[in-house]
């Protein structure tokens, strides 16, 4: 959007550098036209920049002022554009019918635009301030503050200081305008404005995309699978976009070039832009105002492909049926890629391999593929860093380095077998960890160390690594799994590092050949099972003859969480109870923990920009989706419960994994001994209390309750809702520095310029998420909020009476569910089905059949009532709907009821007691 600044501001401004245009633009109805067709040839894609036009008088009378964009302004245009042109929805005078007249004062393109709109309502309209002459309008002299049903709006801010210009770039008219905002987000809620154009959905998304130019924004894993979903419906693409690329040194991916987005911008009228990474559009993002002030309108010539469908995970087998493709890096894992390749795409692809790609290898056919997995430092990491080098001045994809690709593509190894054979190599249950850093992961790792029915791997290379190593000895025999283990740890490891991760290499070395005996091959899965017992065996001198009554606590703690959500299918299993762990820790302490850790390790510029990424990070979507599971759970827990109500909290946890209470879960302990972690030492009280007043002043921690709401609210902390201040008044708050920029040396005016415009920037994007969440009202507490200093023994009966709350609650549901069902089964009569039985009344207990294994042999009588046994299910109540009473059991029910043939949509399961323990 563009707005005007007058030539003396530009003149004595010295805190901040700009570039002038040597060219110029004319003051009247077109300029707005022509600044888009000016910035669009520039670039305006760099937020860091202050680009200046001059322009000049229609008449010829030589220069006006300047001219420059503001980009969070684009939003309110698009919305004025949209409200403009949709029909029978609401309209300004209906979300504000109290208003008799409204004054805009100060002239930039938003206020122009906005004038037209209500001039196009017939509401009365005045304007004041600069420039307006110049568009024909004449200004009013004043403002009477005095008078009733007036709404004033002020496009231009008076500063104290008229000359600064940054101070004035800092500040969008965006805000000032919230009353645009309002209108839209009303016809948002009222449904009257939506994500699609077309119920059709993604067929309609489909057939609008036919036969037209189509660049993708970005270039990574998500971009190439949108393409290779369009290439299966036959579409092709004209290129893919991004920010980063360099003009000079063009690249292609999968045979695309890589355009930078200025280019796009420039030359691609006719192009149909796909965001694959927003959802949501109407609400807006960088992306949809970018794009839309510069004419690709949403769900025209822009779409959010999420909007109409989810991003499939393909691994691009249509895009690369028929083509060459050149494999490079890891060597077995390019053999286990290159043997899936050619049987999937059924042998129509060309495959060669090198362990490093040199000068004239390559064909002009060719797509080189680069393929390693490997988290932390070592000899892959090293390889991978030169040999990526080296790829990326020529044209590649990373696409297959990584573990969602390869658990996809032993999922399609293992199609038609099961992933745990031996009964010995199926453990109780596994936990998994999908936490952020900072939240008390080494913490809960202490705790679980000494527990007997427990099994786990430390922090390591090694375990940092597990699924490499399982994936990449899957295609070896036995017999020959232990050389080549100890090959790859020689060829990846330093022997320094060796010694420590395998102090005693050789009882390893004797507990692995004992399960590798077992049989002559092994899954990745039962390698993974294999690894830790052995480990165990060698760190504690267990020995272990079956893994029956053992829990694997896997801590993938070096891969980002999005990411675990493929180890969590790679591992799960409908015979193992499979649970998911988040630790929730208070934001704020988050932010300070994380920030405290790299104060050391980062440069302090460059650690003052990743504490505004932090800042801005979406921690509240981060895990794995009950909806995306099959046979794990999921469950939260939150750090500062784990410390001050230790065994309430872990006990629950035990009671999930079906294991017994242990003692030393009160002790924080490595390999069996005293933590030597330091500060992650049992159960001091530091980390919950510690607000890092050092660091952090009260200010900075009120703009992070703000900042950080959404997730703080969720989880039951301290927060503050933004909506509470108009916009103007919010973003004055954020305009003030925080106490870890006030020390910042800059080398520059414009280094200091282009840190803190591009720090505003994210910080904006960030309240508009958080303003977005709360006026749909989605984000809900699933926590009450902390309460600290309570007794023991308060707390105790507390969890008592919320669990009969949930047991109560769970009994009256099920109840409720009987008497609406004709025909019915209750299947088990222990615990569960007696307490079950005793709440219904005589009416609905004739209704019921009453299903138990001990009427399998013989004739079996519950309270007078003749007890069917489970055979009967398939024949003479085939057509009944069965309740599995049992929450302990009801896994193993399932799993029987489903191997007879039963029908899984005839199943209820029952996960929570129904009977109530006695004190």
């Amino acid at each position: 959007m563009l707005r005007f600044v007058g030539e003396n501001t530009v003149k004595q401004s010295k805190n901040i550098k700009v570039d002038i245009a040597e060219q110029h633009l004319t003051f009247d109805e077109k300029i707005w036209r022509t600044a888009k067709e000016y910035y669009k040839q520039i670039g305006y894609c760099d937020s860091t920049k202050v680009r200046l036009i001059p322009i000049g008088n229609a008449e010829g009378g030589g220069l006006v002022c300047y001219g420059w964009q503001d980009g969070e302004a684009n939003r309110e245009l698009r919305m004025l554009k949209e409200l403009n042109r949709e029909q029978n929805i609401l309209q300004f005078g209906d979300i504000f019918p109290d208003i008799k007249e409204v004054i805009v004062w100060g002239c930039n393109e938003l206020a122009y635009h906005f004038v037209k709109y209500l001039e196009s309502l017939r509401i009365p309209v005045s304007v004041g301030g600069k420039y307006w002459e110049h568009f024909g309008y004449q200004s009013i002299c004043a403002i009477d503050f005095e008078e009733n049903g007036i709404m004033i709006i002020r496009a231009e801010r008076i500063l104290e200081n008229k000359s600064d210009l940054f101070q004035r770039i800092i500040r969008s008219a965006s805000p000032e305008f919230e009353c645009i905002d309002k209108i839209y987000e009303n016809n948002i809620l009222a449904g009257n404005i939506k994500d699609i154009k077309n119920d059709g959905g993604i067929t309609w998304l489909l057939d609008q995309l036919r036969d037209k130019d189509i660049v993708l924004l970005e270039t990574d894993a998500r971009a190439q699978d949108v393409y290779d979903f369009l290439y299966a419906h036959g579409i092709d693409i004209q290129c893919f976009a991004t920010y980063e690329t360099d003009e000079e040194a063009p690249r292609q991916l999968l045979g695309k070039r890589i355009e930078p987005i200025d280019k796009v911008l420039r030359n691609g009228k006719n192009a149909v832009l796909i965001d694959v990474h927003s959802k949501s559009s109407m609400w807006g993002n960088a992306y949809v105002e970018l794009f839309d002030y510069y004419g690709y309108t949403r769900n025209k010539n822009f779409f959010v492909f999420s909007d109409y469908a989810d991003v499939p995970h393909s691994n691009l087998l249509h895009v690369l049926k028929g083509k060459s493709l050149f494999l490079t890096g890891d060597e077995r894992l390019c053999k286990i890629l290159a043997e899936y390749l050619e049987e999937a795409e059924q042998g129509d692809i060309e495959l060669r391999y090198a362990e490093v790609i040199q000068n004239g290898m390559l064909r002009e056919r060719d797509i080189p593929c680069f393929v390693y997995l490997w988290y932390g430092q070592g000899a892959p990491d090293r390889k991978a860093r030169i040999l990526g080098e080296y790829l990326a001045k020529t044209s590649y994809t990373d696409y297959f380095s990584r573990i969602a690709v390869f658990v996809s593509i032993d999922q399609y190894r293992t199609r038609c077998s099961n992933r745990y054979c031996g009964k010995s190599l199926i453990p109780k249950g596994m936990l998994i960890n999908n936490s952020l850093s900072h939240c008390g992961n080494v913490f809960l790792k202490g705790i679980m160390d000494g527990h007997p029915n427990i099994l786990l791997l430390q922090y390591n290379t090694f375990s940092n690594n597990i699924f490499s190593y399982c994936i990449r000895l899957s295609i070896e025999k036995s017999e020959n799994i232990l050389s080549v283990f100890q090959s790859m740890l020689k060829e990846e490891m330093n022997e320094n590092e060796f010694l420590v991760i395998f102090p005693f290499w050789t009882q390893f070395k004797r507990r692995m050949e004992k399960w590798l005996l077992l049989r002559e091959e092994f899954t990745s899965q039962e390698l993974f099972v294999i690894f830790h017992a052995a480990f165990t065996e060698m760190a504690y001198g267990e020995e272990i003859e079956d893994m029956s009554q053992k829990v694997i606590y896997f801590d993938p703690h070096w891969i980002w969480p999005v990411e675990r959500f493929s180890l969590v299918k790679w591992l799960e299993d409908e015979m193992i109870n499979g649970q998911i762990i988040t630790i929730r820790r208070d934001g704020i302490a988050w932010l300070c923990s994380r920030t405290g850790f790299a104060k050391c390790r980062i440069e302090s510029l460059k650690l003052a920009g990743s504490i505004v990424k932090w800042m801005v990070q979406d921690i509240i979507s981060v895990g794995v989706k009950q909806d995306d599971l099959q046979y794990y759970e999921k469950f939260e827990v939150r750090f500062e419960d784990l410390k001050l109500h230790p065994k309430e909290e872990l006990s629950k946890i035990c009671g999930l994994m079906k294991i017994p209470w242990s003692d030393s879960m009160l002790h924080t302990t490595y390999e069996g001994k005293t933590s030597s972690m330091g500060a992650i030492k049992d159960f001091d009280l530091k980390p919950v209390f510690n607000k890092h007043e050092d660091e952090w002043s009260e200010f900075d921690r009120f703009r992070l309750f703000l900042i950080s709401s959404l997730y703080q609210k969720k989880y039951g902390y301290s927060y503050e809702d933004c909506t509470k201040f108009s916009r103007t008044e919010l973003w004055e708050l954020f305009l003030k520095e925080f106490r870890f920029q006030q020390e910042l040396q800059f080398n520059s005016i414009e280094e200091r310029a282009i840190y803190y415009l591009w720090a505003y920037e994210s910080i904006r994007w960030k309240l508009w998420e958080n303003r977005k969440h709360i006026i749909m009202d989605d984000i809900k507490s699933v926590f009450k909020p902390i309460e600290i200093g309570k007794p023991e023994e308060q707390c105790k009966k507390e969890l008592k009476v919320e669990q009969r709350e949930q047991i109560r609650a769970n009994r009256k549901y099920f109840v409720e569910l009987i008497k609406r069902k004709e025909k019915m089964v209750i299947y088990g009569l222990g615990a569960d089905g007696v307490a079950l039985w005793e709440c219904l009344d005589e009416m609905c207990r004739l209704n019921l059949v009453l299903c138990d294994k001990k009427a399998k042999d013989e004739i079996y009588y519950f309270q007078g009532r003749q007890v069917v046994g489970p055979k009967e299910l398939c024949m003479r109540y085939k057509d009944y709907e069965i309740l599995i009473t049992s929450s302990r059991f009801y896994r193993e029910i399932y799993k029987e009821l489903i191997d007879m043939g039963i029908d899984a949509d005839r199943i209820i399961c029952n996960k929570i007691p129904f009977y109530e323990e006695d004190e």
